[in-house]
């Protein structure tokens, strides 16, 4: 069903409208934008030469376990983030928070190899040190659902970052979301923040058109969070909440409506995150027009505006033959980082978006671009972005050039399938190539499935090209193939003429007969000798 034209909305400015799925009242002006995705080209479209897949002044080299995380999660250790801060990469040893607690690691990629950072000190977390949404310590002999799991992370300056735990499922109660703010430089926890606040439904109906059960829900599913430098040494975190309904009939696969949280950050405070309340909240709240956002990045545009992109997966279900589908539309909305007002909106088709970090960049024309990964189509989509990086945003200057009807194809031949997850992008610093992560599939019928590291050779200009935003397919090189061990996020950038230039997360091998982990996962490196920068 096609709703009316929607906005996000601020609940402390008053109430605004809503699409990507679902109704919402009128909205504020001025109107924000509304970028639709292309449609399938007509009969007798030419159909463009592909572009050769990347080539390489050398061999790429490739090293699997270039520096082990160490530690063997029971269920097998599969980090969840990999974030860059200068030449320091963060990540975790494991996202399971075991007895022992789960590592925040900090490692130096400055030289021609990584090794662990001098500067910063690994952050442990424990299970003790959470709160649940009943107020109870967390326990890691007894925990909720199916454990304690670390989700994102961010790094704002050398003594303020952040981390988000989730534990529970689509079945517990009390659930659990945390906000947990550490010290890079001194590896220590500053603050923990219970995110599973309880906040009004607004008459808003959940996923399936249902109306929630109640006049409040409670939020759930912390899934990304991006900070915001605004003035000195003060900004804002956004940390988006999927919130699931809890319970069967569909036991996770139906949300609620989509938030996110915004917080305070002082970041030369002894506790640098507070809340900013707007009573009924605990913090001010923004609704999203769609359901399950995943991922908020950062927008630096002109004349000192900010602005962050948040990433509105929509829902998937299994159809036929117990493969994944989406059930519903995706979107990226945007919003005003100082103002909080919504500013527009893409609607990319229904996409089922991953909690992936977008690869947003330049491309070799000078347009700025972002791609967006499918968790279940195997596919990428695209968006140009100049207008949003003006000081006033231009809506004649956005649009959604690879959508659901032309998604550029990473391995579409396993969608549906954990292969279809594309778990990582990035996009080079001369826009010419596109890295992304192919999640793999330890239990295929046939047997484990590599994950695998592509490279796409981009077209100088992806947005001026109209044949490339309709037909046009980037041809691909599989720079690397892992052999039964999954890969997870990935970063691209040098940081040492001679060093690697592409970082990816493996994870630990499993055992064939009991499915336990039985090794750590690591940090892989990808050197392609100055051709991938």
């Amino acid at each position: 069903m096609q709703h009316p034209l929607a906005t996000s909305l601020l609940v402390a400015l008053g109430l605004a409208a809503g699409a990507c799925g679902a109704t919402r009242r009128p909205q504020e002006t001025p109107e924000p934008f509304v970028a639709g995705a292309p449609t399938l080209p007509g009969p007798g479209t030419a159909v463009p030469t592909p572009i050769p897949p990347p080539t390489f002044p050398r061999t790429p080299v490739w090293d699997e376990d270039a520096f082990s995380l160490g530690r063997t999660a029971t269920f097998g250790s599969f980090p969840a983030d990999l974030v860059r801060f200068g030449s320091t990469l963060f990540t975790v040893d494991a996202d399971a928070i075991e007895g022992a607690g789960a590592l925040i690691v900090p490692i130096d990629v400055s030289g021609t190899v990584p090794t662990a950072s001098s500067r910063y000190r690994p952050t442990r977390l424990l299970a003790g040190s959470l709160v649940d949404s009943a107020g109870a310590a967390g326990d890691a002999a007894a925990p909720i659902g199916f454990g304690f799991f670390v989700n994102d992370l961010e790094i704002a300056s050398d003594t303020v970052g952040f981390a988000l735990v989730s534990a529970g499922g689509s079945d517990s109660v009390p659930t659990l979301s945390n906000l947990v703010v550490f010290d890079p430089t001194a590896g220590t926890v500053l603050q923990v923040f219970d995110l599973a606040q309880e906040v009004p439904t607004l008459g808003l109906p959940d996923s399936e058109g249902a109306a929630p059960a109640g006049p409040t829900f409670r939020q759930s599913q912390a899934e990304g969070l991006c900070f915001v430098p605004l003035d000195g040494h003060r900004g804002r975190l956004f940390v988006a909440m999927a919130n699931i309904v809890i319970g069967g009939p569909s036991y996770g696969a139906t949300k609620l409506p989509g938030t996110v949280q915004v917080y305070d950050v002082d970041l030369v405070s002894s506790a640098p995150v507070a809340y900013d309340p707007v009573p009924p909240y605990a913090t001010r709240t923004l609704y999203t027009t769609g359901y399950n956002p995943v991922a908020v990045t950062r927008v630096a545009a002109a004349g000192g505006a900010e602005r962050v992109l948040v990433t509105v997966a929509g829902t998937s279900h299994y159809g036929a033959g117990g493969a994944l589908v989406p059930a519903g539309p995706s979107c990226v909305e945007t919003f005003d980082a100082r103002s909080l007002a919504p500013l527009g909106r893409f609607d990319l088709g229904w996409c089922a978006l991953a909690g992936a970090r977008p690869a947003l960049g330049t491309d070799a024309a000078g347009h700025r671009v972002a791609f967006f990964a499918s968790s279940v189509l195997g596919t990428v989509y695209l968006l140009w972005l100049d207008g949003l990086f003006d000081a006033v945003v231009a809506a004649d200057r956005v649009a959604v050039v690879r959508g659901e009807a032309n998604p550029i194809p990473i391995d579409p031949s396993s969608s549906g399938q954990p292969n279809g997850n594309v778990a990582g992008l990035a996009l080079s610093s001369d826009g010419r190539t596109l890295v992304a992560s192919g999640f793999g599939d330890y239990f295929a019928p046939a047997g484990p499935q590599p994950g695998k590291v592509y490279a796409y050779a981009l077209p100088s200009d992806l947005v001026a090209d109209p044949a490339f935003a309709l037909t046009f397919v980037p041809g691909t090189a599989t720079a690397l193939t892992t052999a039964g061990r999954t890969l997870g996020p990935l970063v691209v950038g040098a940081s040492h003429p001679d060093g690697p230039e592409v970082f990816v997360l493996v994870a630990g091998p499993l055992s064939t007969s009991t499915y336990l982990g039985t090794g750590p996962a690591s940090l892989g490196t990808l050197s392609t000798f100055g051709r991938i920068r």
